[in-house]
């Protein structure tokens, strides 16, 4: 398990990244029930259960939803009731946002004022069609504080002229509340 030092300083804020020690969570190379098992146990270590996440199924557009109550845990066990959407945002606790990518960006926002936070998978199709832009709208609309609005992408901190952080982060599984 790997988390963002600078990321840390946000106590309301839960991340985590998978690392290559946790196995492969994707499903592609081998049997489900054994991928279940792998997310489960890597979750477990987050003191998480799988009814506890919501798992975006990356549809390579801009489209992204408000994450909400039932759609927790379905999409970690099931992947044909995946959300397929390339971005989630959500002001509830206790609704985890989980995400598999390969070479991807992943970005996290966190409103810190109104303890909001979305995932985008910023792909190349996303990137063209303005995911950032549109999932930035989305949460602020929601909570009215663009200001307040960090987000996250690993190693590039840039500022933009909203005073919004952000950092750039690849290949890795994201679980965040």
């Amino acid at each position: 398990m790997y988390q963002i030092p600078e990321l840390l300083k946000f106590p309301k804020l839960f991340h985590a990244f998978s690392t290559k020690d946790d196995g492969d969570l994707s499903a592609n190379f081998d049997l489900e029930s054994k991928t279940v098992q792998r997310r489960g146990k890597f979750l477990g270590k987050l003191k998480l259960k799988l009814d506890d996440c919501i798992k975006m199924q990356v549809a390579h557009d801009d489209e992204i939803v408000e994450a909400n109550e039932e759609l927790k845990g379905i999409s970690l066990r099931d992947w044909k009731k995946s959300v397929n959407v390339d971005g989630l945002v959500t002001n509830r606790n206790g609704i985890f946002l989980f995400l598999l990518i390969a070479d991807c960006l992943p970005i996290i926002f966190y409103d810190p004022l109104n303890k909001a936070v979305g995932l985008i998978h910023a792909g190349w199709k996303g990137a063209d069609l303005n995911i950032v832009g549109k999932a930035i709208k989305k949460t602020t609309d929601k909570t009215n504080t663009a200001k307040y609005l960090c987000k996250f992408l690993t190693k590039n901190i840039l500022s933009t002229p909203t005073n919004i952080t952000v950092l750039f982060v690849s290949e890795i599984t994201l679980a965040i509340r």
